[in-house]
């Protein structure tokens, strides 16, 4: 019979991903029942790309197997660590992108100003995506995982103070960007 996992702590599953191969499985199907939604989420509003999202998102996994197996400490904290493995592959696939953009850029075109909500999310990823990836992915972070400002400045490896003034600097900045396009939406409502 199965153990329920559900309220274990992140130390006693990482304890457990030491242990036998069922206690390895069992806990990797824990830890992956409460973690991969929001890593995947994470992954894909950083890269805006279904299928970059799902590699980094399975890749980030197998390092974490690979990594808890092998290291002697205690993870306390596994999604903040899952986390990083993920911030870092990301970044690592915005730099790559970012270098093949400068050969393959092509105009940007103007669209019109009348867009339903669909439209309009689509509008806050595009101008998500235009801020610098410091602000927005604290602004991610914040708004979509819903961690807190500490959490966030831990991650990214600022305070917390700075975590709270980016992710401000980013919902103002997005205000600006797209106040006549909510004016516009609202006014056809």
């Amino acid at each position: 019979m199965q153990k329920d996992l559900s309220k274990y702590t992140d130390v006693e599953l990482s304890t457990m991903i030491k242990g036998s191969h069922s206690e390895q499985q069992a806990a990797f199907a824990e830890i992956y029942s409460r973690y991969s939604q929001k890593l995947y989420l994470y992954c894909y509003k950083i890269l805006e790309s279904s299928e970059e999202a799902a590699d980094i998102y399975q890749d980030v996994f197998l390092k974490f197997v690979t990594f808890a197996r092998n290291d002697s400490k205690q993870l306390t904290n596994i999604f903040g660590y899952l986390l990083r493995i993920a911030r870092n592959s990301c970044i690592n696939i915005k730099r790559q992108a970012s270098v093949r953009r400068k050969y393959t850029e092509e105009p940007e075109f103007q669209k019109p100003a009348n867009y339903g909500r669909k439209q309009l999310l689509d509008l806050i990823d595009e101008e998500l995506q235009k801020m610098e990836y410091s602000n927005r992915e604290v602004f991610i972070l914040r708004l979509y995982q819903g961690l807190s400002y500490n959490e966030i400045g831990k991650i990214c490896g600022i305070s917390e103070n700075a975590a709270k003034n980016k992710f401000w600097r980013t919902k103002d900045k997005l205000k600006e960007a797209l106040g006549p396009y909510m004016m516009d939406l609202e006014q056809n409502l």
